[in-house]
């Protein structure tokens, strides 16, 4: 995945100022979700959130004049909802990693800010399209 980010940033030729990270989710029971599939779904939401702030931040460091990471996570990462139990888990990890992403930038004084929206359900066909 890491390689993927670094590909497409090498083959970008305008300037890279934001990044907008937005992940799907799906409502299944706890219990029912096999652990690989929740991996998948980590993989996907917060390793996925991690690589690509990484990519840009390298990015956006590297020339200097700084730019914006936006995560997007949920609301459901401060309150979990039945159903939702593993996006929650995975949303919540967003937020943290998102938060301490910011403090650190801060502390280093990187000319980057860096932004966790939380939504709440969003009307969208998904649930039909999926």
């Amino acid at each position: 995945m890491e390689s993927d980010y670094k590909a497409k940033l090498e083959v970008f030729e305008g300037p890279l100022d934001l990044l907008l990270y937005l992940i799907k989710k799906e409502e299944v029971d706890v219990f029912d979700i096999p652990i690989e599939d929740q991996r998948k779904l980590f993989e996907t939401n917060y390793w996925g959130v991690v690589t690509g702030s990484s990519a840009a931040l390298q990015h956006l460091k590297g020339k200097g004049t700084g730019g914006a990471i936006i995560n997007v996570g949920s609301v459901v990462s401060d309150r979990a909802f039945p159903l939702q139990g593993v996006y929650s888990a995975s949303k919540a990890a967003v937020k943290a990693y998102t938060d301490a992403l910011r403090m650190e930038l801060e502390h280093q004084k990187t000319p980057v800010a860096v932004t966790l929206i939380q939504p709440a359900a969003i009307g969208t066909p998904f649930a039909q399209r999926a």
